[in-house]
């Protein structure tokens, strides 16, 4: 071992050696190292060579693993099947390149058309909601069930209303997935004179859809478990108001 180290031979990955060990030199100017692995006496009994993996090891150090012989030969018999497979849910085209590209461009117009829709959609329901509001003394109080893709989408609504409805007290709930969704913003006036608090509100309301959330006073969100729960909220919100 030592002889072969002071030839310069190179010993990776912290592999132990014995007394005597075995030097590959592929080129003595490149590549001397000390092997502790499997060999055959003539590498075209390896067949076919297939690397698999390749990564950092340290600096300026690589590591490839490979796999040979019938290995590889299922590897790339797996890889020929599974281009097969997609071939033939393209409608067995010639290039199959050309189809794919083809998809893509499809689903990135649909999802614009998807996404215009929704433009539309969140257009309606914002004048919908702004037609719902009720007055409770000085408070515009809007409590409705709606219907949203995500969360995030309630929220701009929330944004939108407050920045065009005063003294604005405005409960969102919805069903996202089957998953419930609450939304509270309130007006910075109220917060300041009324001292409503939409992140203690919510943590209270969520417990009724099994989940938990929070925020500032003025607005907050949570999730939850359980869509029963939501018309439990929105009797508690409009019971909260009606008594403000």
């Amino acid at each position: 071992f030592d002889e072969a180290v002071d030839k310069g031979a190179m010993a990776l990955f912290g592999e132990k050696y014995g007394d005597v060990v075995r030097v590959i030199t592929y080129d003595a100017d490149y590549s001397v190292e000390l092997c502790g692995g499997t060999h055959v006496a003539n590498t075209a009994s390896i067949g076919n060579f297939k690397i698999t993996t390749e990564s950092a090891v340290a600096a300026g150090v690589r590591r490839i693993e490979a796999i040979t012989s019938t290995a590889a030969d299922e590897h790339v018999q797996s890889k020929i099947d599974l281009l097969g497979e997609i071939r033939s849910q393209l409608g067995d085209p010639q290039d199959v390149i050309k189809a794919v590209e083809a998809l893509l461009k499809e689903n990135i117009s649909l999802k614009q058309e998807v996404e215009q829709f929704q433009s539309a959609k969140l257009v309606e329901l914002k004048k919908n909601l702004e037609e719902s509001v009720k007055s409770y003394g000085e408070v515009s109080a809007i409590i409705e069930t709606i219907s949203v893709s995500n969360a995030g989408q309630a929220k701009d609504l929330a944004f939108q209303l407050k920045n065009e409805i005063e003294n604005l007290f405005l409960v969102l709930l919805a069903d996202i997935g089957g998953k419930p969704s609450l939304s509270i913003m309130i007006s910075d006036s109220l917060v300041k004179d009324k001292g409503f608090n939409a992140g203690q509100l919510i943590r209270e309301w969520a417990r009724e859809v099994k989940g938990g959330g929070g925020g500032q006073p003025f607005f907050a969100q949570a999730g939850g478990s359980d869509v029963s729960g939501l018309p439990k909220v929105k009797e508690l919100a409009e019971t909260f108001i009606q008594n403000s």
